[in-house]
């Protein structure tokens, strides 16, 4: 888009107004308003090579960033620590920023602060950064820094180590604070490395750094992967230089370069981008066809896809084919991170969107899983709910812990143990040789029923039968601890998914609420009331009535839905202000009542 912008102003040496800019911008429809005047601001604000006039006219640079020799040019390599958490709604949970000015390769300045994220770091973070919640609890938010990072920067070349990550956080908090965009050229040091160097194999920080043996000082602390960060760079600009390049801008006129500006145009009406919903949503790319190209969620729907078309320029090979692909986008508002996520997962498995990889929405938690009337009957590790009628128990920490739980029980109950997924090979040779109890030659073919049986009454029974399983074991009693970890999962949250019975009332832009209702551990159906006395659709999915046989796909779309629920109810209270009222299947009438009383006392 810049590309076709600076075309235009190449050709009007008197400068272009936004009218005309607009119409090279939306040639499927353009209006010369505050929306389409804020979108051109955000999407040359970071190119020095244009400059608006005082007239309100852009024109083109003489002498700019872009033409100076490298070695003059400032640049401001950044790294960012976060949390991780990147629910809708979510905080950046950014909890550091760290960067270094550099020009020539020389240290001209730095900048450190610590950052309150918002939300609690979870402990493998801490481990993995050495930033504790301790550190970050009287630390300032993002919006108290960010200004302090925006006079830092300004004027300079941006620089991380995955820019479209490190430089979106930031540029999004300098709008959100300071209503303006952070007008830097952006650099991403991957793309550079794989441009100047084809035939690496790898292109992480720590590896680039012992292949171009660079000192490692402490990594994942902001500061310090700034400065390894900028030895790559002057590294990999060293070897451009032998090849002739000069400046930044003979980065940008070669095909494959990492500041080259791809041709694309919006194929939308300037008017459409305009009128999607702000805040948490779902949102679906769609061709010229109406076919789904991509599915995705959002903490903010319109500001993530004016994103995408402002920082094309960092995006992929692939991503930029889908946007040019783009006619069409469908939206829609939602109010919490479950309604969300659950919204995406369904859109996922109804329209089968070409772009998207396998699975990525379904959030990562594994299972036990106990397959009693399969045949054989077996128990194993599952990294998701399916629609098979099995019984899972969890979602479990990790992995490894849910295949040595699954040998622990099959050893324990003689029930055969079934083979791992694929892709966890390393975890279950480990689980099978160290953590698995010496099976009884011979599987009982009625163990998984009785199991599954013991399971419904809950781990106190399962560990008292273990017990007795257990006393002619020498390994008995490590089995056991295996087994009492497992069920402190009760603690938080029944340890069977399928007794996860529910209905959670959750915010909402839509009606009066959301009211999503779980039958042991299925989603029997989202509803949004127009009021707190608008209950008939809650009470129907209560009482479990079904119209009409489920299709396979719908089927699918629920065994989505149970993983996701599953780790929802385990992060209770959080990501979420919701109101969970557990219920009775058994509970009649009365029950069903007493339900539709606590929703529509948590709707008003």
């Amino acid at each position: 888009m810049r590309v076709s912008v600076r075309d235009l102003l190449s050709q009007k040496p008197d400068g272009a107004g936004y009218d005309d800019i607009g119409r090279v911008l939306f040639p499927a429809g353009s209006v010369d308003n505050d929306f389409s005047r804020t979108f051109i601001d955000r999407l040359l604000a970071g190119d020095p090579r244009v400059e608006r006039s005082a007239d309100g006219t852009w024109g083109l640079t003489e002498g700019h960033l872009f033409s100076i020799p490298i070695a003059e040019v400032p640049f401001v390599i950044v790294d960012l620590e976060a949390t991780g958490d990147h629910s809708p709604g979510a905080s950046t949970g950014v909890t550091e920023i760290g960067a270094v000015k550099m020009i020539g390769g020389k240290d001209e300045g730095r900048f450190e602060q610590l950052v309150n994220p918002g939300s609690r770091i979870p402990p493998y973070v801490e481990k993995l950064t050495g930033i504790t919640n301790e550190m970050v609890r009287d630390a300032p938010p993002i919006e108290d820094v960010i200004e302090g990072f925006y006079d830092f920067a300004q004027g300079s070349v941006v620089v991380a180590h995955n820019a479209a990550f490190d430089f979106g956080v930031l540029d999004q908090a300098v709008w959100r604070v300071l209503g303006r965009p952070l007008a830097c050229p952006a650099l991403c040091t991957i793309d550079l490395v794989r441009y100047a160097y084809p035939d690496l194999e790898r292109t992480s920080l720590e590896w680039l750094a012992e292949h171009f043996e660079i000192e490692q000082p402490t990594r994942h602390r902001a500061v310090a992967d700034a400065e390894m960060t900028g030895k790559v760079l002057y590294r990999a600009l060293g070897e451009l230089e032998k090849r002739g390049v000069r400046t930044l801008d003979e980065l940008c006129d070669k095909d494959g370069a990492p500041l080259a500006t791809a041709r694309l145009g919006v194929y939308l009406p300037q008017s459409r981008l305009e009128s999607l919903p702000q805040g948490p949503g779902v949102y679906r790319l769609i061709d010229e066809q109406g076919a789904t190209l991509f599915v995705a969620r959002a903490g903010d729907v319109r500001e993530k896809l004016v994103q995408m078309y402002l920082n094309a320029d960092r995006l992929g090979k692939r991503q930029l084919e889908m946007i040019d692909r783009t006619r069409e986008i469908d939206a829609t508002a939602t109010g919490s991170y479950l309604e969300t996520v659950l919204e995406e997962a369904a859109w996922i498995r109804r329209f089968d969107p070409s772009y998207n990889r396998g699975g990525k929405h379904v959030p990562k938690t594994f299972f036990v899983k106990l397959a009693a009337e399969a045949d054989p009957p077996r128990i194993m590790a599952a990294s998701r709910v399916g629609a098979d009628g099995a019984r899972y128990i969890g979602p479990l920490k990790n992995r490894a812990f849910a295949e040595q739980a699954a040998s622990v029980l099959s050893g324990l109950f003689g029930v055969e143990l079934g083979q791992p997924e694929v892709g966890s090979r390393a975890h279950a040779a480990h689980s099978l040789s160290a953590n698995r109890p010496e099976a009884p030659a011979g599987h009982d073919p009625d163990a998984a029923r009785r199991l599954a049986a013991l399971l419904e009454d809950g781990p106190d029974a399962v560990i008292a039968a273990a017990k007795q399983a257990a006393d002619s074991r020498s390994d008995g009693r490590k089995s056991l601890g295996a087994l009492r970890r497992l069920a402190r999962l009760h603690e938080s949250h029944d340890w069977l998914v399928d007794r996860h019975t529910y209905a959670a009332v959750l915010p909402s832009v839509r009606a009066a609420g959301c009211v999503v209702v779980v039958r042991q551990g299925r989603l029997a159906g989202v509803v949004h009331p127009d009021s707190a006395a608008d209950l008939e659709g809650v009470r129907a999915l209560l009482i479990g009535v079904e119209s009409r046989r489920t299709t396979r796909g719908e089927r699918a779309e629920r065994a989505d839905a149970a993983s996701i629920l599953a780790n929802w109810v385990r992060s209770l209270p959080r990501p979420d202000r919701a109101v969970v009222v557990r219920y009775d299947l058994d509970a009649g009438e009365a029950g069903v009542e007493s339900v539709l009383n606590a929703v529509a006392k948590a709707l008003r």
